[in-house]
């Protein structure tokens, strides 16, 4: 089978740095990917929906849902005013240091390689991702829970994500083409500010996981990908994602892999 593996936010040289070997697999290294232009940084929506669509997505048409509490209830210019005010917060999912709440990925109505009906899909975004992170950052951002509680609550998630990952490679198997995602690392580096012993921890846990569920799967090929990096000097995302894969592969830019999958048979 043929297997593309989604890890959010694994950086290039943070996996070299690292050596982790399992990451770094026949032919590796970096892709261009959009660039949010108000941003200046790479932002998850548009990146995913370049690579699964196969169509690059710029110029800032797919942002993340940003709402809150406040402008639910009023809806007021001023009230959205304050909300933009209310940024300097530890974490940002990949917005910077100022950043909206955000919610979720907005609605993309794109046609995606993996609706083949040969695919196997486990949490995609824009399809049946849960975007539980994303309900436990807005809690983070709105001040309803600690720093310390927030990285328990996210440290039980990638390992809920890990379960429910190995639980289904029976069910991969009985697939052609499989796409998992797995919103790691980015969902903890944007937590650990600067503390470079806990990126390695992290970086080591989860090559010791895709080790693992890859010799569970046996896949023939396998692809992994990520849509940006992460810059430590600026706690942000970097320009370019990471790639990965078992054969030789041309990967220049996001709508590349559209290009891959549609030679496998």
């Amino acid at each position: 089978m043929k297997l593309v593996l989604g890890l959010d936010g694994l950086d290039y040289n943070l996996v070299k740095r690292f050596d982790c070997s399992c990451l770094m697999q026949k032919q590796f290294g970096e892709y261009a990917v959009p660039i949010n232009p108000s941003k200046g940084v790479p932002l998850s929506p548009e990146v995913w929906a370049s690579v699964l669509s196969g169509t690059m997505v710029e110029g800032g048409s797919l942002e993340f849902v940003v709402d809150s509490p406040l402008v639910q209830k009023w809806g007021s210019k001023l009230t959205n005013l304050l909300v933009r005010v209310r940024r300097h917060i530890p974490l940002s999912l990949g917005l910077g240091r100022k950043v909206s709440r955000v919610h979720g990925y907005p609605p993309c109505s794109l046609p995606f390689w993996l609706d083949a009906p040969d695919w196997f899909k486990l949490n995609v975004p824009f399809r049946d991702y849960d975007e539980r992170i994303f309900q436990l950052a807005a809690e983070w951002n709105q001040g309803l829970t600690n720093y310390d509680r927030f990285i328990e609550r996210v440290g039980d998630l990638f390992w809920q994500r890990k379960i429910q990952v190995m639980d289904a490679v029976p069910t991969m198997k009985g697939f052609s083409k499989a796409f998992v995602y797995l919103d790691f690392p980015d969902s903890l580096q944007h937590a650990f500010g600067s503390s470079l012993q806990q990126f390695q921890s992290h970086y080591e846990e989860l090559n010791q996981f895709v080790t693992r569920f890859l010799s569970l799967l046996k896949p023939e090929t396998c692809l992994i990908l990520s849509d940006h990096g992460f810059d430590l000097e600026k706690q942000t995302h970097s320009n370019f994602g990471f790639y990965s894969c078992t054969e030789s592969v041309s990967l220049k830019d996001a709508s590349d892999v559209a290009k891959i999958v549609a030679s496998w048979r």
